[in-house]
């Protein structure tokens, strides 16, 4: 049995009915995030349950949230500055405010459970040894999946979760409907629109945005790196925050940019924020990457429309062949909380952040995607080589299911194509080069990838090399 608080009151006291459940707990689990501090009701439950810990022996299980134990421990990064700043926490409270520490710093030294931000290490295979040996793949077609859950899972209790399930609904209406689940098992599917669980779910829960005094909180964490804002930023804190619709994306994107920077510069920002109609997320998002340098721009938009979960140190490699400042890029754009690193040293974006970078291409020419300068559609690509199309707007050109003839044939549309510096096939390894020109020695990559073509690839690098090299 688990004890579910939604429905009382927060504020600097638990109460009667907390403590009670507490107490009579077998265990208790602890969730620890870089924003766990700034709440006292969260301060004051830790330290209930590390008092029944330590009198009635009870389990405690810590999960650190993007949090290292050893900033609980010393007391520094997010859980430096606890009670120092604001009314209601001053001297008066300098007990609890010590108790707070020092059940933080016990809580610190406990053996617990670190979740990385970022996908799991097993994304690629979103149902573990569960469905068979670890060497296993899912395939991409929805009725294979079906097929092989129907025979591996049933009469299994189990939490299945679904995201993203749009144009998947009505399969996975009839993969549930088929599956013989144990009595308990819950499944859960999460899509962007709410019509899309119109008629497949019983019960359909809408994600609450967080309230002001929590968008507030969060917004000040990435902007100060403490629980409220600095008084003379206090007043356009609560403007952006108003701007924001309780979505923690954007406070957390909006908080990280402003971090550092002048009151001239929030006022310049907010200015062009009261432009956007009806508070566009979008549009609001985009004021922060207008507003970056031209570096941190560029490989934010190659990460957005080709790179997204590639391994750091692939991209960092392409990239430094382009001249592009790519280290202390992608240092700033995860300072900025535009992309996060993940364990297994791989950079992501979030789906909104990448929706919102390739919008930024599409309107560089929204009817021509030849005069974009990142082509990531393999139709609009295709299209652009087959009708010899190319401009030197391109800079970034990707291919699925590429036929190497039909490459060769059209290999005259990449000499119009002379600032291109990143050019893929499917989802092998990027190769990028100085705008103008890719070496022969990349082009021979791609040749040695598709050992069943090499002579067609052979000829396609000596064909497009001939453009580059001579600068035609």
């Amino acid at each position: 049995m688990a004890f579910v608080d939604l429905t009382l009151e927060r504020g600097l006291e638990i109460g009667p009915a907390i403590n009670e459940a507490i107490e009579q707990s077998r265990s208790a689990i602890v969730v620890i995030s870089q924003t766990y501090a700034s709440s006292p009701w969260c301060l004051e439950e830790l330290v209930k349950i590390l008092e029944c810990t330590e009198k009635k022996g009870q389990l405690v299980f810590v999960i650190f949230v993007d949090v290292d134990p050893k900033e609980m421990r010393e007391q520094s990064g997010p859980f430096k500055r606890i009670g120092q700043s604001e009314k209601g926490f001053r001297q008066e409270n300098a007990d609890k405010v010590r108790r707070w520490r020092d059940a933080l710093r016990k809580a610190g030294n406990l053996t617990g459970y670190i979740k990385p931000r970022g996908p799991p290490q097993n994304a690629g295979d979103p149902f573990g040894d569960l469905l068979g040996n670890g060497d296993s793949e899912i395939c991409n077609d929805i009725y294979e999946v079906m097929n092989l859950m129907r025979s591996k899972l049933p009469n299994k209790r189990l939490l299945l979760v679904f995201d993203d399930v749009e144009g998947l609904s009505e399969s996975l209406s009839h993969l549930i409907e088929s599956m013989n689940f144990a009595l308990g098992s819950r499944v859960i599917l999460i899509p962007r629109h709410e019509e899309t669980l119109i008629g497949l779910c019983r019960d359909i829960y809408e994600v609450r945005v967080l309230n002001d005094d929590q968008a507030l909180e969060l917004f000040s964490w990435n902007a100060f790196l403490e629980m409220y804002p600095k008084i003379d930023y206090r007043m356009l804190s609560n403007c952006f925050v108003s701007f924001s619709k309780g979505l923690p994306l954007v406070l957390t994107v909006m908080g990280s940019f402003f971090r550092g920077k002048s009151i001239t510069e929030w006022q310049r920002a907010f200015d062009r924020l009261k432009e956007i109609p009806h508070g566009k997320v979008h549009d609001i998002l985009r004021i922060v990457i207008d507003g970056s340098e031209a570096n941190e721009r560029t490989i934010f938009l190659d990460i957005a429309c080709f790179l997204n979960g590639y391994d750091k140190k692939v991209i960092i490699k392409s990239l430094d062949q382009c001249n592009v400042y790519v280290t202390s890029g992608i240092d700033i754009l995860a300072q900025n909380s535009l992309i996060y690193i993940d364990e297994d040293n791989k950079i992501w974006m979030h789906d909104l952040l990448q929706e919102m970078g390739r919008r930024i291409v599409i309107q560089e020419c929204p009817e021509n995607p030849s005069k974009r300068s990142q082509i990531w559609h393999h139709e609009d690509a295709l299209r652009v080589v087959s009708q010899n199309s190319g401009t030197n707007a391109i800079e970034g050109i990707k291919l699925d299911k590429v036929d190497v003839e039909d490459l060769i044939s059209n290999a005259d549309s990449f000499k119009k194509m002379k600032k291109l510096r990143l050019f893929m096939v499917a989802d092998l390894t990027p190769h990028c080069g100085p705008a103008g020109h890719l070496s022969e020695k990349l082009w021979e990559c791609f040749a040695r990838n598709n050992n069943n073509t090499l002579a067609c690839w052979e000829a396609l690098v000596k064909q497009v090399s001939k453009f580059w090299f001579r600068g035609a």
